[in-house]
């Protein structure tokens, strides 16, 4: 009796999770993404982890949702909150660019600014970036961010002058949208360590 009652109690509290908890944290997340989503591939991203989160609940795997749940959630995250992004500069800044030689494509360069997400309070962002060079993904309000070798020659000459990068905004992303918007040439390739 006293070993039956707290497994009993267990396997109630899990089917609890399994069928009211998780279910009614997923429908709630999936309405705040949908009313602030502004771009279609927010809305694509917000499907594909509602519908890992489903299958997983289908499948009494409470780990597998809450994790489906928790990505949803960054992204609701990321979707109010506004940000622009401004290259690095000042005297405590070693560089504010970087140039990699492409070990894979021989004679391909790729050039990089190392960036931070800042929003209108000044405050730094972090966000989920990730690495082009080995696909590890980390939260972070600094990268480097990869643009064309004229916008790279262009940043780098406007700090060789003064040291001072008059127009370090090189994008900016407004709340609803997960994609930023840039005024450089970029693949949206980015570096995260240099």
């Amino acid at each position: 009796f006293g070993a039956a009652g707290p497994a009993a109690a267990r396997a109630e509290a899990a089917q609890i999770e399994l069928t009211e908890t998780l279910p009614d944290r997923l429908a709630a997340l999936q309405s705040e993404v949908e009313s602030l989503a502004t771009q279609p591939r927010a809305n694509d991203v917000a499907a594909t982890f509602v519908q890992d989160a489903r299958s997983a609940l289908r499948a009494e795997d409470a780990d597998a949702a809450k994790q489906a749940i928790q990505s949803l959630e960054y992204l609701r995250d990321e979707l109010s909150t506004s940000y622009e992004i401004r290259v690095v500069y000042g005297p405590d800044e070693p560089s504010s660019g970087v140039i990699r030689l492409n070990d894979n494509v021989p004679g391909n360069t790729n050039y990089y600014l190392i960036v931070e997400a800042v929003d209108p309070a000044g405050r730094l962002v972090e966000r989920l970036v990730t690495n082009q060079e080995n696909t590890q993904t980390r939260r972070t309000s600094r990268w480097g961010q990869e643009v064309d070798e004229a916008d790279f020659n262009r940043v780098a000459a406007d700090k060789q002058d003064d040291l001072i990068i008059q127009n370090a905004v090189i994008g900016s992303k407004p709340i609803g949208a997960i994609d930023p918007d840039f005024t450089v040439g970029t693949t949206g390739g980015a570096i995260l360590e240099w």
